[in-house]
């Protein structure tokens, strides 16, 4: 969902700069269109003015300058002789003519900006008039900047209330951090969305769950770091933090269930991936309590979330991969093999997994899933599996089903 805000922000931002950019520039353009129409209309009624008139000291010394603004530069020429009259503002107007203007014959060559300046050309007698206007200045742009200033404004204002809407809508009630866990099922909930052969698939012996509910840690060899005694002998009750920063263990299988549903239902909620996926070592890990501790050193120092690594069963650990889908598994997964290879860890470490792919699906499947393409990964074909989806079987067993 917090996804699907962003990106609808992403392109109301875009369009909003996009048409912001048309705007000015559209505006400029008219502006300076409109200038130019008055500048031309302006000269043209001042030279039929001056038609016919006695002017003793020349057309140009006739025009009140002071009040013509935008007049920068003005020659007065015949096409056939030389300059009669001429005038500039200042001499950079005047620097591709020579020192001596007598000299100069037919049209006078004036140097002008054509971004915010125009040439205007009229007839005046048996003589032409060429002349320079500024059509742009800054005031001009910042009169258009005023409105474009505005929109900014009112764009920073609709950002800020959009923002506050997509936190309300996005952030699921009741949620005090985002990184609770907790399960929002008593136990029977849990028990009726699972299959009743769970346990039996996947739990050994060794680290089945006791009557009274109480979910005892895994016993297998100790890690590389190692806690004291008396925290591995710990019991967890539903009300404990599900992972504690100072713990350094991988966790056992009693907790995947819970935990595993919790992400696939936040998953959904985010409208992301995720994926699931089981390392199981070969012949060469067996009793060999050193490999097995250097290999769980590796989990818990190279995946992101140490509390989402799971000891499954003997030489199973489990991984979960949040907001990951299936080319982001085999990516971190095969970087992970090559950890191990580089640490010169033996070479038959194996790995499957699934993702969920968009289905509706919990823990149980997802689990099966990764355990089937896990026990398929061989070093003949490939050391990796991913369990690839028929969303057609899929469907049609969910058919079944109801």
């Amino acid at each position: 969902m917090r996804q699907r805000f962003l990106q609808g922000f992403v392109i109301i931002a875009m369009l909003f700069f996009l048409s912001l950019l048309v705007f000015f520039f559209v505006q400029l353009s008219t502006h300076r269109s409109l200038n130019l129409k008055v500048a031309r209309d302006t000269l043209q009624s001042q030279l039929n003015e001056s038609a016919g008139a006695d002017l003793p000291g020349g057309f140009i010394s006739s025009l009140n300058i002071g009040e013509t603004t935008r007049l920068r530069a003005m020659a007065v020429y015949s096409p056939t002789g030389g300059i009669s009259e001429l005038w500039a503002i200042n001499d950079e107007y005047l620097a591709n003519l020579p020192e001596h203007i007598a000299l100069v014959r037919g049209e006078p060559n004036l140097v002008y900006n054509d971004i915010i300046e125009e040439i205007l050309f009229h007839e005046l007698s048996q003589n032409k008039v060429k002349s320079v206007y500024n059509v742009l200045n800054s005031n001009d742009i910042f009169q258009l900047l005023i409105p474009v200033l505005y929109m900014l404004l009112g764009f920073a204002v609709f950002t800020l209330m959009y923002l506050c809407v997509a936190c309300i809508i996005t952030r699921p009630q009741g949620e005090k951090d985002p990184v609770d866990y907790k399960s929002r099922y008593d136990d029977e909930e849990m028990a009726s969305r699972h299959s009743p052969e769970f346990d039996e698939e996947i739990l050994p012996a060794s680290t089945a769950v006791g009557e009274k509910g109480e979910n005892a840690l895994s016993q297998r060899p100790g890690t590389a770091d190692e806690e004291p005694a008396s925290w591995q002998t710990k019991t967890r009750t539903r009300r404990e933090p599900v992972f504690k920063p100072d713990e350094n263990q991988i966790w056992p299988v009693e907790l995947l269930k819970m935990r595993l549903n919790n992400e696939i239902e936040r998953s959904a909620e985010n409208e992301s991936d995720i994926g699931f996926a089981v390392f199981r070592l070969g012949k060469s890990f067996r009793k060999e309590e050193e490999l097995i501790n250097e290999f769980e050193s590796a989990l818990l120092n190279n995946f992101r979330y140490q509390d989402l690594i799971f000891h499954l069963e003997s030489q199973h650990y489990g991984i979960i991969l949040p907001g990951r889908n299936q080319r982001d598994c085999l990516k971190q997964i095969g970087n992970f093999q090559k950890i191990c290879r580089r640490k010169q860890l033996p070479d038959d470490i194996f790995a499957g997994f699934s993702t969920r792919s968009g289905r509706l699906m919990d823990g149980t499947r997802l689990l099966k899933e990764s355990l089937k393409a896990a026990s398929m990964a061989n070093n003949k074909k490939s050391s990796i599996i991913s369990f690839k989806t028929d969303a057609k079987k899929y469907r049609a067993h969910l058919m079944e089903t109801l």
